[in-house]
């Protein structure tokens, strides 16, 4: 019985001088947070714009064997790339997307828009393709078999790092040069993609995506 009552008032004490610790754990982590939120908003002017211009590769443009037109953000891409084409840029243009499906009907517009504005029937190439990794072996294939040495992709800012990489990635062993070009029209840009809807959509879209292609392509974002 005497130990019993020992006991429980010294397990009454040890709980008592635990509660301070949990409070002032509670104070740090909640100052911590605090000051991290703080700091976020304080930089958001720098990291924000970091992150599109991280995403945006930069602009190479010279005469190429083809330009190929990445499937998606239609016209803007497709009449991109036939304004490449028109100003001699290269000899054939290729555009890859859902031939096959109810998505086709756009692929088809886009060589409508081109054969309306002068680039031949003969030069327009459709690639079947669902996803950015389709592309990719699609364009490596079709290269590989036209024997070409240069190509200049044409896709959004945002979408440039993950798509250069995954062709490349794809043209690995190849002698193939892949230049790159952004539509300019986008109507939103690298530098400011935070202020606009579609800009917070696309761009958090695109890191989600360059993280799963990551895992399960091995395509790094930081090697190409």
């Amino acid at each position: 019985m005497r130990h019993s009552l020992q006991r429980g008032p010294l397990q009454a004490a040890q709980r008592r001088s635990l509660q301070p610790g949990w409070q002032g754990w509670m104070f740090r982590s909640l100052a911590t947070l605090i000051l991290a939120s703080a700091t976020m908003i304080l930089t958001a002017s720098w990291w924000l714009p970091a992150i599109g211009l991280w995403l945006a590769r930069p602009a190479d443009v010279a005469p190429v064997d083809a330009i190929v037109v990445l499937g998606g953000r239609y016209p803007y891409r497709d009449q991109h790339g036939i304004d490449l084409y028109q100003q001699g840029l290269a000899r054939e243009i290729w555009r890859t997307g859902p031939i096959h499906s109810p998505g086709g009907r756009l692929i088809q517009a886009a060589q409508q828009l081109a054969l309306d504005q002068g680039v031949p029937e003969e030069a327009y190439f459709m690639l079947e393709s669902y996803s950015t990794w389709d592309d990719g072996q699609q364009i490596a294939a079709l290269a590989r078999e036209r024997e070409v040495q240069r190509l200049l992709i044409v896709t959004d800012w945002a979408h440039s790092r993950r798509a250069l990489c995954v062709i490349r990635q794809q043209l690995a062993g190849s002698n193939v040069t892949i230049l790159y070009d952004p539509p300019h029209q986008f109507p939103v840009q690298a530098e400011n993609w935070w202020q606009h809807p579609l800009g917070q959509e696309y761009v958090i879209s695109e890191l989600v995506k360059m993280a799963y292609y990551w895992l399960r392509y091995g395509t790094s974002p930081f090697g190409c």
